[in-house]
């Protein structure tokens, strides 16, 4: 086996291991699902499509610049260098490696009445914003996160992480932008003024976000070829 097989090799193990992980959040229910808003439902529902169809474009350009390398005469160097970046992409977005850059910093403190909902809702304005990576408590958000909270204690639980005040989201991306977005007129800002819930929002040229601690396993889910 020459140099080029064995570089071949390498790659198609890794990108068979990337093309396994499927799209898949869900936000416990708090309360019964048919008593929330059945506008901010919809609106979850087309951001998390968006999210899914996002990693699957990216890992259909994978395929194909994985096909075009295989059947060029590219130097195995070239070939893995190439691979190499499109998999440091996917790691990226499937927020499996930490990642630093500009953003916001959102705090709400101690005294706030705040519920899991009010932390998905500011969530997922951030990622209409354009935020490109999330954090709650310094927990990374990604497309298994979910949240719950007791009916007795009211606690919150951030996957299995329990979340105590005062709650600190991290986004980065544009800070401006993200800070305009967030306190748009009428927005989730907007909202949680009404329930005494005022968030200090500040510009951040470099935060620093952690990787999510496991890489998810899938037992049953397996490659179509």
């Amino acid at each position: 086996m020459n140099k080029k097989q064995i570089a071949l090799t390498v790659i198609l193990f890794f990108f068979g291991i990337l093309t396994t992980t499927q799209y898949r959040s869900h936000v416990s229910s708090y309360s019964d699902l048919e008593n929330q808003e059945q506008e901010y439902l919809a609106a979850m529902a087309r951001e998390l499509t968006t999210k899914k169809r996002l990693i699957d474009s990216e890992i259909i350009e994978l395929e194909r610049r994985l096909f075009e390398l295989e059947n060029s005469n590219s130097s195995s160097k070239v070939i893995v260098e190439n691979l190499t970046a499109e998999i440091n992409n996917l790691q990226k977005i499937n927020s499996t490696v930490p990642v630093k850059g500009p953003g916001i910093i959102l705090t709400i403190d101690n005294s706030s009445p705040v519920i899991y909902t009010d932390l998905v809702k500011i969530i997922n304005e951030l990622w209409n914003s354009g935020a490109e990576a999330i954090s709650v408590n310094d927990i990374r958000v990604s497309s298994r996160t979910y949240f719950y909270q007791s009916d007795e204690t009211y606690q919150m639980t951030m996957n299995t992480n329990l979340l105590d005040a005062p709650y600190s989201i991290k986004a980065l991306g544009n800070p401006q932008v993200l800070k305009t977005g967030i306190e748009l007129p009428g927005g989730i800002i907007d909202n949680l003024k009404l329930y005494g819930i005022h968030p200090d929002i500040n510009t951040i040229p470099e935060i620093s976000l952690p990787g999510i601690d496991s890489v998810p396993s899938y037992s049953y889910a397996k490659e179509i070829n």
